[in-house]
């Protein structure tokens, strides 16, 4: 059971994948007003997303549902994510400005890696905007450039770790890693077996 790891395990396990993704660079004194105001109450830097459905997950109740009804259960899970799906769409279409472009990254709780065209420097603070697929669950986070590798493909690998971001996002990120893990190791085995049966 996830809630079962220590907390700094649950925020590295990571994964490649493709969310949707937009940032804009700030400089250090910048992010340090921003703090500032947050701390005295004059701004809140997550406005555009806190019109967002925190509707509470149904995972636990499903679980002890599982043992005693499968076929319920299953069905239960599929409404609960059809609902939390259309309550996002909807959701979305009242904010303004929010990621469209997917990118692939390599992402856990603690940070992402992007491929960039140009060098970012480390120190680098990076305002972002990121979109969880294919639930549609989008959240600003803040972070810091620890990493710029050249790579093959005439551009740079950048490591952002994340320096600011609230409880409720980083467990719905954790919560979307586990999920994606699930399935990848769900397709991993099918392949497996379809090999060993042909």
């Amino acid at each position: 059971m996830k809630d079962q790891l220590p907390e700094d395990r649950r925020a590295h396990i990571r994964i490649v994948d493709r969310i949707l993704f937009s940032f804009k660079f700030m400089d250090k004194k910048e992010y340090e007003a921003l703090v500032e105001k947050v701390l005295s109450g004059a701004e809140q830097p997550f406005e555009e997303y806190s019109m967002q459905w925190g509707l509470p997950k149904i995972d636990a109740p499903l679980r002890k549902l599982r043992e005693k009804d499968e076929a319920l259960a299953k069905v239960l899970d599929t409404i609960d994510t059809k609902l939390n799906l259309i309550l996002n769409l909807l959701n979305l279409r009242l904010r303004k400005d929010t990621p469209t472009q997917e990118v692939t990254v390599d992402i856990s709780a603690a940070g992402l890696s992007f491929h960039y065209p140009e060098r970012i420097e480390e120190g680098q603070i990076l305002q972002m905007d990121i979109g969880l697929l294919p639930e549609q669950y989008f959240f600003r986070c803040f972070g810091e450039v620890v990493r710029n590798q050249k790579d093959d493909d005439e551009g740079y690998k950048i490591g952002v770790k994340f320096i600011w971001i609230t409880e409720q996002d980083r467990e719905r990120l954790i919560e979307h890693i586990f999920q994606q893990q699930v399935l990848q190791l769900r397709l991993r085995r099918e392949v497996r077996d379809n090999k060993e049966c042909s």
